[in-house]
C-alpha cells in the first residue's frame, strides 16, 4: 500500500463526495454496517441498488456502460451540487472503469466539490477467497465468482490510477482490508478520523436508511 499522507481539502470543504472503491469481494457491504452507518449527517447511496432502480434485477455478473451508469448517478449529484451548507455525500461502488473516475473528476471540478477516495485495499486473491466462501453459502457458483473477478478488476484498477492522480481534488485514503472485519473497520475509522470525518463511537441507528439505493 502506498504512503499515506492526510491533508486538508481547500477546494470546497464544505461539498464532499465519499466515493467507496474497491476490487469485487472486498467487502464493502460490511464496510458500511461498520463504518459508514456511523458518520453524522452521511447521505448513502449504493450503485447497484440505483441501477436496479431503473433497469430492475440484473445478474452480478452483468457490466453496465459508463453512459448507463453515469446516467442513473445524476440525480444525486445534482442534490450535492445545488446542496448549501456543510454536506457529506458517499457513492458506493459508483467507479468502476477509468471512464467512469474520468468524468467523475470532471463533475467534481465543474461543481466545486471535494472527492474523498476511500479505497479498501485487499488483494486480489482475498478478494476472490471471499467470493468463493460467498459462493459457497449458495451466493454464487465459483464460476460466477471468476467471472465476475474478471469483469470488473481491469476497470477498478484503472479507476484508481485516475482518481489517485488528481491530487489538487482528491483526496486518497486507503485502508487495510486484508483482516477480520473488525481490522478493516478499525483502520477505515482512523482514517477517516485522520481527514477531518467523525465517526461515532457506537452504531447511529439507520442513519442513512432514508438515503440508501433510491437517494430520495
Amino acid at each position: 500500500m502506498g504512503k499515506y499522507q492526510p491533508r486538508l481539502l481547500h477546494l470546497h470543504p464544505l461539498r464532499l463526495l465519499l466515493l467507496v472503491v474497491s476490487l469485487p469481494g472486498a467487502g464493502k457491504g460490511t464496510l458500511y454496517k461498520n463504518v459508514l452507518a456511523r458518520i453524522p449527517g452521511l447521505k448513502y447511496w449504493e450503485c447497484s441498488a440505483l441501477l436496479r432502480e431503473v433497469y430492475g434485477q440484473f445478474n452480478g455478473n452483468s457490466l453496465f456502460t459508463d453512459d448507463q451508469v453515469w446516467g442513473v448517478l445524476q440525480p444525486t449529484l445534482h442534490r450535492l451540487a445545488t446542496a448549501t451548507g456543510y454536506n457529506l455525500y458517499c457513492l458506493d461502488g459508483a467507479v468502476r472503469t477509468g471512464g467512469q473516475a474520468k468524468r467523475m473528476i470532471d463533475w467534481a471540478r465543474a461543481n466545486h466539490c471535494s472527492l474523498i477516495i476511500l479505497h479498501q485495499d485487499v488483494s486480489e486473491e482475498e478478494c476472490l477467497r471471499r467470493m468463493l466462501e460467498r459462493g459457497r453459502n449458495g451466493e454464487r457458483t465459483e464460476e460466477q465468482c471468476r467471472v465476475r473477478m474478471g469483469n470488473l478488476l481491469p476497470g477498478t484498477k484503472k479507476a484508481l490510477k485516475v482518481l489517485r492522480a488528481e491530487t489538487d481534488i482528491a483526496l486518497y485514503v486507503p485502508v487495510d482490508g486484508e483482516g477480520s472485519a473488525s481490522q478493516t473497520a478499525e483502520n477505515a475509522i482512523k482514517r477517516l478520523r485522520k481527514v477531518g470525518i467523525t465517526v461515532a463511537t457506537d452504531p447511529i441507528s439507520r442513519l442513512s436508511q432514508a438515503f440508501t439505493g433510491s437517494g430520495s
